[in-house]
């Protein structure tokens, strides 16, 4: 997996990586915090390994992607167009539950896995199985 940037008609960075699968529909990763999208490359590997592709993208303005001045992260929701499955730790202390519940509330054709017990690592540690076959529901069988 490569580190790819895509320049946008409005001469920004949009910095992102895919797993290889070439599909009409894919999974988006979409890393909100400041963090770097290689810590998605398992992930990316995992969706690739049943065939459906995916792509991971971090937040804009942070590594290689550059921010939209006057732009604010809860712009997001309104400019989502397709289903969406959230997982969000009710014990999270990087992004509190409310981010979450919120982006449910927002986000058209969305659902919420909210896990009262779990922190913000505990999702992706305990829960990868569960939130990865989530999002392959979501885009149905392949093939």
């Amino acid at each position: 997996m490569l580190r790819e940037t895509l320049v946008l008609a409005d001469g920004r960075n949009f910095e992102f990586m895919r797993n290889g699968i070439e599909s009409d529909a894919a999974i988006i990763l979409h890393a909100g915090t400041a963090q770097d999208i290689s810590g998605w490359k398992v992930w990316l590997d995992g969706f690739a390994a049943r065939g459906y592709s995916a792509i991971a993208i971090g937040r804009s303005g942070y590594a290689g992607s550059s921010a939209k001045p006057g732009r604010i992260t809860v712009d997001i929701a309104h400019d989502v167009k397709v289903s969406v499955v959230i997982w969000q730790g009710g014990q999270d202390k990087n992004v509190p539950r409310q981010h979450g519940q919120w982006l449910a509330a927002n986000i058209a054709n969305s659902t919420l896995h909210l896990i009262e017990d779990e922190s913000h690592i505990g999702l992706f540690v305990n829960y990868e199985q569960e939130a990865m076959q989530s999002a392959m529901e979501l885009l149905g069988p392949i093939g």
